[in-house]
């Protein structure tokens, strides 16, 4: 199937959707009654004690803690190209939402930069779904500490990627808060049905990563079920139609929604045979745990989460009203407690454990930002019975709160200083290149290697695990000297500098092309109107920050 009969035949199928849901609602005697319930749970929501005040909190929260990236107006990769192209791109990964609301967000068919606003939006819509997380964990009885709790989802070390695109961070968001509100209806299994199915499909067609988010959300609230209602029956019912919603979701969208080009075949590799399915997941989880654990954050923040898990089995025995009668019941409480967070954290990775070449990334990291969330929440609202645990979680959780608040800031600080590093790079660049490229003719230019980090941030990378920020390889790169009006064919078309390695056409221009220029920040190769750069990464040696 070609490209663009795989976004038709995608799109129709995506709107054939949207009309098949507008029908449920409106014309079918159940739909109709699950409209109702939706609108007068929703409406209790919204009409809860303090509402707007509770919203403007986290609200201000979250933008204290983004106030350095916004300021910083740092250019994330993807949004160097739609920056200068402003072409969406979203369909192709069958990204219907995020293509469609980018037309009413930025007022047009082709993109303009309008950050910060977007990523204000984006910020909104985070405290909307921490304000609903809370909701739905507390049973609407929300205090400041549980809305601090909340907040931690979007400020785990792992989310400043997800705020720091321009153009993608609203509609990464929104995924999140499609995942969170099928759970404000799980007392009502009709409505849950419903909504779990239509909020995981939007959920795939804005930012599939945020799949993991309902697994967490599905495995907290059966917990919660057993432990604190006693009712085993009730809670494994519901486990049961949370997972048949979720595979219902996921088989629509991939055999009717899902847009089948090479994008998602061969890069994200779903034609998975059966007898690779254990080994695929085995490898998945383990390079997802090994990246997830030991980039997460500096000491402080391990420190407080560690406690935080450490909290959570013996906050689910403490308050335990299950299994009442029978010897160890706290025990058993404990244990389930446990196996229920170990659980989370193998899954919190989501559908992406079944998908080959799968994307180990901190924006795909979603579920495990809930995880951070969920649990911190579980600990400061249910352990009462014991005051000194209940300080603890609280404290915990205030010093997770300040701290993410403070890597999120040293992330801003970071770009800001990136920023002008890279200026400073591609300016000599494009001052030896425009001494020698002539200009009345058609150039092709060639670009290799990447500037690296700069050195004054050190510190930043000491501290903190900024693997994927602020370094730009040369496959974004030419979209920094098109910003400077350098008008050349750049041969490379994709943005990863190893496949312009695997490239025999390129590997032949590195090896024949005579030296030119060479200098101490990069190498100028050229001739006949054909010129390779190489880019150098020269180090400080006793600040040298490797990756």
């Amino acid at each position: 199937m070609t490209k663009w009969n795989a976004v038709i035949t995608g799109s129709m199928s995506f709107f054939a959707f949207c009309a098949v849901t507008l029908y449920y609602f409106l014309y079918i005697p159940v739909g109709k009654t699950v409209r109702k319930d939706i609108f007068e749970r929703t409406k209790s929501v919204y009409k809860n004690d303090h509402f707007a005040k509770h919203l403007i909190i986290l609200f201000l929260i979250l933008l204290t803690a983004y106030a350095a990236i916004l300021r910083a107006n740092y250019d994330f990769f993807d949004d160097m190209k739609r920056i200068i192209s402003g072409h969406k791109s979203w369909v192709g990964a069958s990204r219907y939402v995020s293509e469609i609301c980018s037309v009413f967000l930025h007022t047009n068919f082709y993109l303009n930069d309008i950050s910060p606003l977007s990523q204000i939006i984006a910020l909104a819509i985070c405290a909307l779904t921490a304000y609903i997380l809370c909701y739905i964990l507390t049973g609407g009885k929300i205090t400041y500490l549980t809305l601090a709790a909340s907040s931690l989802f979007a400020l785990c070390p792992y989310y400043i990627e997800n705020m720091s695109f321009k153009f993608d961070s609203p509609y990464m968001a929104m995924a999140v808060l499609f995942a969170v509100l099928p759970f404000l209806f799980k007392e009502n299994h009709k409505a849950f049905i419903s909504v779990s199915i239509i909020g995981l499909i939007l959920v795939m067609s804005s930012y599939q990563a945020a799949n993991s988010v309902y697994i967490i959300l599905a495995i907290i609230c059966t917990l919660e079920t057993i432990l604190f209602e006693n009712d085993v029956k009730k809670a494994f019912k519901f486990a049961g139609i949370a997972v048949l919603c979720f595979i219902i979701a996921l088989v629509i969208f991939r055999l009717f929604i899902m847009i089948p080009t090479e994008a998602t075949i061969d890069e994200r590799n779903t034609h998975i045979e059966k007898s690779q399915m254990l080994s695929l997941v085995l490898s998945n989880l383990s390079a997802y745990l090994k990246t997830v654990t030991f980039r997460y954050g500096n000491i402080w923040s391990k420190l407080f989460t560690v406690i935080i898990f450490i909290l959570f089995p013996f906050t689910g025995a403490i308050n335990s009203k299950a299994f009442e009668g029978k010897h160890f019941a706290k025990f058993y409480s404990f244990g389930l407690s446990l196996a229920a967070l170990i659980l989370m954290y193998l899954l919190s990775f989501g559908a992406y454990l079944i998908i080959g070449n799968t994307l180990i990334y901190d924006r795909a990291f979603m579920g495990f930002d809930i995880l951070i969330a969920v649990t911190a929440l579980f600990c400061v609202f249910f352990i009462n019975q014991k005051k000194a645990l209940k300080i603890t979680a609280g404290i915990c959780v205030i010093c997770l709160l300040y701290g993410f608040m403070v890597q999120a800031t040293v992330a801003g600080n970071l770009y800001s200083k990136q920023k002008k590093y890279e200026e400073f790079r591609y300016t000599i660049l494009l001052k030896d290149l425009s001494e020698i490229i002539d200009s009345s003719q058609k150039n092709k230019l060639l670009l290799d290697g990447e500037i690296g980090y700069a050195t004054k941030t050190h510190m930043e990378h000491d501290n903190y695990n900024f693997v994927s920020i602020g370094s730009v390889t040369s496959g974004w790169a030419k979209y920094i000297l098109q910003d400077w009006n350098m008008d050349l064919d750049y041969l490379q078309i994709e943005a990863s500098s190893d496949r312009i390695a695997r490239n025999p056409e390129f590997t032949k221009l590195k090896e024949t092309l005579p030296v030119i220029k060479d200098t101490y920040y990069h190498k100028i190769c050229g001739q006949d109107n054909i010129y390779y750069v190489y880019l150098k990464n020269p180090q400080v040696k006793e600040y040298e920050i490797k990756e």
